[in-house]
């Protein structure tokens, strides 16, 4: 199964087990407990626009309530702490990598979606003029 697959089977058994307890995605004409977002991931090497379009879209199709595009305008090339989100505790991602522009990608998946909202979850604003 490819990483996407892998996402989406993913995203497809949460929102199934959500709605079985009542939460979750929100529905059309439907009242729920809470409404999801998804956080799309931009801080990883095998992102790319077609991942985040296919990502937005099954979010879009499962109902999420939202997506959102963050940014990190500085990565570490040897990090002292242990990073939480790999085994190892070493980085997944290195220090050159290129992050895109949240407002810019937002705008790209907007262009390939129809419902579901958009956000940034970080966004420096200090940084644009």
């Amino acid at each position: 199964m490819t990483g996407l697959g892998a996402l989406a089977s993913l995203l497809g058994f949460i929102s199934a087990k959500l709605a079985s307890m009542g939460c979750g995605p929100r529905r059309q004409g439907g009242d729920t407990l809470v409404e999801l977002g998804l956080n799309l991931p931009v801080a990883h090497p095998a992102v790319t626009p077609e991942m985040l379009r296919d990502m937005a879209r099954q979010a879009e199709d499962l109902g999420f309530a939202e997506v959102y595009l963050g940014e990190h305008v500085v990565l570490f090339d040897e990090p002292v702490d242990r990073y939480p989100g790999s085994e190892s505790g070493a980085a997944f991602f290195p220090a050159t990598l290129p992050i895109p522009d949240p407002l810019v990608g937002l705008a790209f998946v907007a262009a390939c979606t129809e419902r579901i909202r958009l956000a940034t979850g970080v966004l420096l604003l200090p940084q644009r003029s």
